[in-house]
């Protein structure tokens, strides 16, 4: 017969032979053990950066600017409207080109009425008022004058007939046998013409017409007429040419006269 032999007891806690517990319980069993996945990873140490790339003064620290939060947007103002175009600074421009007198005027009531009332459109006025300003200087004096319009429409082409008393005519309207209160002197426009029965100081006896269509200067045109007076002046008498200006020719004033002195007492 084989007698059983008892297995041997487990040693208690505590007793040599037999590892002792890490974390110990009075009350319970022993904990278990940490899980290695769960511990905190070390943070890694900062970059080092070379001596040569240190800013002097400065930390090295990252400075992030706020977030930009869309809501914003609804507690901003809207933008402010336009101001209004003075009504009047845009008929007063046009007007300045048409009728010139008037566009400057109504330029400066637009320009300060746009100033009182803060509105838009001083520019356009004040335009309006140099426009009309130089509109109505330089019509009159260099437009008018030499413009063959403006000559028919005065009458200055129209050949004058004979008068009856003291009559003002432009000198290109002259013809031969027409007599003059007065014996011109230097550039006139306009001579009175009177009767030859009466008393007069000089008397037309030459119409000299001048060719081309360029000024050809005052000096070429006094050798013209001068040459043909001294042929059809009546002999004995003294005679005095009278030619065109440069703006008497871009008028289209193509004629000299040959004036002849009235004997005294006539």
């Amino acid at each position: 017969m084989s007698a059983s032999v008892p297995p041997p007891a487990e040693p208690e806690p505590g007793s040599e032979g037999s590892p002792a517990p890490l974390f110990a319980s009075p009350d319970g069993p022993a904990p278990a053990a940490p899980d290695p996945w769960s511990l905190p990873v070390p943070a890694a140490p900062p970059p080092v950066v070379p001596e040569s790339e240190r800013l002097v003064g400065y930390a090295p620290q990252t400075h992030l600017a706020d977030g930009w939060d869309p809501r914003a947007l609804g507690t901003l103002a809207p933008p402010a409207a336009p101001a209004p175009r003075e009504r009047l600074a845009v008929p007063a421009f046009v007007l300045a080109w048409v009728l010139a007198p008037v566009g400057a005027v109504l330029g400066v009531v637009a320009a300060v009425r746009a100033r009182r009332a803060r509105r838009r459109g001083v520019g356009l006025a004040v335009a309006a008022v140099v426009v009309g300003l130089t509109v109505s200087v330089v019509v009159p004096t260099v437009v008018l004058p030499s413009s063959e319009a403006w000559a028919r429409a005065v009458g200055a082409t129209a050949p004058l007939g004979d008068v009856t008393g003291p009559t003002s005519a432009y000198a290109r309207q002259l013809r031969d046998g027409h007599c003059l209160e007065s014996l011109p002197d230097g550039n006139v426009r306009r001579v009175t013409v009177v009767p030859c029965d009466g008393p007069h100081a000089a008397t037309v006896v030459a119409v000299v017409p001048l060719r081309g269509s360029t000024w050809p200067g005052d000096a070429e045109v006094l050798r013209v007429v001068e040459t043909r007076c001294r042929v059809t002046a009546p002999s004995g008498t003294d005679v005095v040419a009278l030619t065109p200006t440069a703006a008497g020719w871009r008028a289209g004033d193509r004629s000299g006269l040959c004036l002849a002195r009235a004997a005294t007492g006539t």
